[in-house]
């Protein structure tokens, strides 16, 4: 008994030893989060053996702010909002439920203050257009974190019956884009993404609701799968071009 006991004694500080490597490799193993990397390498991976879906049924036409938009209109971008007033009108002529600016228009109009005027008026008519504003995270000289919001143009805000919506994005390890944030705190008050704000416009739905444990947002009768406490997964439909989309001239183009 005795002598099965000095065995005991000395492979202690072996267990010892080999506990405390297991200890210190699980750290380095958490530090360079090598499971998040294979998650996310294994997220790209399904997307590609599934295939771009089907969008010939959705709703979603996009209107690009292109280069070729920017040669044909007088003058460079930014462009007066009038121009924006009068894509508001023909949209909803023809038959646009939701508009959805992804700009800031975060300063007035340089070209002639009446134009922020004639926007105003067009988003307060028709009552569906939905713009983009920021919470920009920045680090003071403390070090400590401080929030700058962007807020659309204040007379926007006050004539546009829809709330702004932020566009921050948060890009994984790998700088590529696969959650969304929905939600976001600042000063004790919420704000919602441009794109919840979008589908909430659309929907005519309420306010978005989502306990802390729940495994979802509640948007209406629509439930977004959770990712995180704020945010969602990205279940892209394709690669670019995905969706109709058109030149911004020929939308504002009055002869068609």
């Amino acid at each position: 008994m005795k002598q099965a006991g000095k065995k005991n004694r000395r492979k202690w500080p072996a267990a010892c030893l080999i506990g405390l490597g297991c200890f210190v490799f699980s750290l380095v193993i958490s530090a360079t989060n090598p499971l998040t990397d294979m998650d996310l390498k294994i997220t790209d991976l399904m997307f590609s053996i599934r295939g771009p879906l089907d969008t010939s049924d959705s709703p979603v036409v996009l209107v690009a702010i292109s280069d070729q938009a920017d040669s044909e209109l007088p003058g460079k971008w930014p462009w007066p909002t009038s121009y924006h007033a009068r894509l508001v009108e023909n949209l909803n002529r023809a038959g646009a439920k939701v508009i959805a600016f992804d700009v800031i228009f975060n300063e007035m109009d340089s070209f002639d203050l009446r134009n922020d005027t004639l926007f105003a008026e067009s988003m307060h008519r028709h009552g569906n257009v939905v713009l983009a504003g920021n919470l920009q995270a920045s680090r003071v000289g403390t070090g400590a974190q401080a929030v700058q919001m962007v807020l659309p143009n204040r007379l926007f805000v006050e004539k546009n019956p829809n709330p702004w919506g932020f566009v921050s994005v948060n890009p994984d390890n790998d700088g590529f884009l696969r959650r969304y944030r929905i939600s976001q705190q600042h000063l004790a008050n919420t704000y919602y993404s441009f794109g919840l704000e979008t589908i909430r416009a659309y929907l005519g739905a309420d306010t978005l609701r989502s306990a802390p444990h729940s495994s979802y947002f509640d948007l209406g009768f629509t439930k977004i799968p959770r990712y995180t406490q704020e945010t969602m997964r990205i279940n892209f439909h394709g690669p670019a071009k995905s969706f109709p989309e058109y030149s911004y001239e020929q939308i504002i183009d009055d002869t068609d």
